[in-house]
């Protein structure tokens, strides 16, 4: 292993450590709430301290311009570049759908019933309307409005209920959902970090090591995120029309 390649690996490996013992620690939790709450923390932090600054992380809800929203999504990681009508209102952030990149779940543990949830939290992002608009960058170029990518959807926990076979009951879970339920990739720090792609029976399960979990996952998403670009700028005009 090169030495570079063996410093990322010990420093994932460290961030891997640190990140399964603050979310061990929240597992003695007796309040269910308080304990995903916490473990919706950790893992916003791990987020935010690892992915570049261009992108924020944060629980919200997602919203589109017919006023339509998605649940509140435990992490939704987005961009305010060209869609800056991020709002707050007391606890709650909404984030319109056109600056949203992924829209991450998090559990406890790995199973059937939290891959069915969190596909479920996901299509109510993936449903939402986007707009798109053309905009000056700094050259004085005018970039032409673009399709906006898929939002990504994804999975998060400490634990796998499955003793056996966790791979084979992942893809068992993940084939039942549609393309709007679809989770692109995860991680469960006491197993592996995974990747999804296709949909149905002829979708295709990609994992890593228990050892490298943590780092097996930053980098495929980072990956993903890398090859979607900016997110498209939000159409004010449409927006505008609401307010009418």
């Amino acid at each position: 292993m090169a030495k570079g390649n063996r410093q990322i690996a010990e420093y994932f490996g460290v961030m891997q450590a640190r990140l399964d013992t603050a979310l061990g620690s929240s597992l003695a939790m007796d309040h269910p709430v308080a304990k995903g709450d916490e473990h919706e923390v950790n893992w916003a932090k791990m987020l935010d301290e690892i992915l570049p600054k261009r992108y924020q992380v944060d629980k919200a809800f997602v919203i589109d311009h017919t006023g339509a929203s998605s649940d509140e999504i435990d992490l939704v990681i987005f961009d305010r570049q060209y869609s800056p009508l991020v709002m707050k209102a007391e606890s709650r952030l909404y984030v319109p759908a056109e600056a949203v990149y992924a829209a991450l779940e998090v559990k406890q543990e790995l199973n059937a019933a939290h891959v069915n949830y969190a596909g479920e939290k996901v299509r109510s992002v993936r449903r939402l309307a986007r707009t798109s608009a053309s905009f000056v960058d700094a050259r004085g170029l005018i970039t032409k409005p673009r399709e906006p990518e898929p939002v990504l959807g994804g999975l998060l926990t400490a634990r796998c209920d499955w003793v056996k076979q966790p791979p084979k009951n992942l893809k068992k879970a993940l084939a039942k959902h549609d393309t709007d339920q679809r989770l692109d990739l995860g991680c469960t720090l006491e197993s592996f970090g995974w990747a999804w792609t296709g949909t149905g029976s002829t979708g295709e399960l990609a994992y890593g090591t228990r050892e490298q979990a943590l780092v097996w996952f930053v980098l495929r998403l980072m990956a993903k995120l890398q090859t979607f670009g900016t997110v498209p700028a939000l159409d004010y005009r449409i927006w505008g029309q609401s307010l009418r």
